[in-house]
């Protein structure tokens, strides 16, 4: 049996997203392309937490959905930081983005798996594996 395709082996992607089913989805696909999965976590503010501990991440996947508290500020600091940020939104309107994320990627949910793989290269092309 040939190993699977793991074009990502050694990259951590971090992902915000309250639906469980949703949030275990993009985790499986990620890591069945070799991303080590930080979450999926359900609150900005875990998200914070787990951001802090870490010593190295290559991307963020972030749900403008989330509940209890907007993604916004976590966005805004990881990009002020130089981590590659992807929003994702389940709503057909675009959100209001500061100034600051609008060349940000805004992806619509479900995200399709044949966006994902070209998504995440685009991301991580430019960053050194940790």
């Amino acid at each position: 049996m040939t190993p699977a395709r793991q074009p990502f082996a050694g990259r951590r992607g971090l992902i915000l997203e309250d639906d469980v089913l949703v949030g275990l989805e993009l985790a499986a696909r990620l890591g069945g392309l070799g991303v080590e999965v930080v979450g999926p976590l359900a609150s900005t503010r875990e998200a914070r937490r787990r951001c802090a501990d870490l010593l190295h991440l290559d991307f963020a996947l972030l749900d403008m959905g989330i509940r209890g508290s907007s993604p916004v500020p976590l966005a805004l600091d990881l990009v002020s930081q130089g981590l590659p940020v992807v929003l994702l939104s389940g709503e057909a309107a675009m959100p209001c983005l500061p100034v600051e994320l609008r060349s940000v990627p805004l992806i619509p949910r479900p995200v399709l798996p044949a966006v994902l793989e070209p998504l995440v290269a685009g991301l991580i092309t430019t960053r050194p594996a940790s």
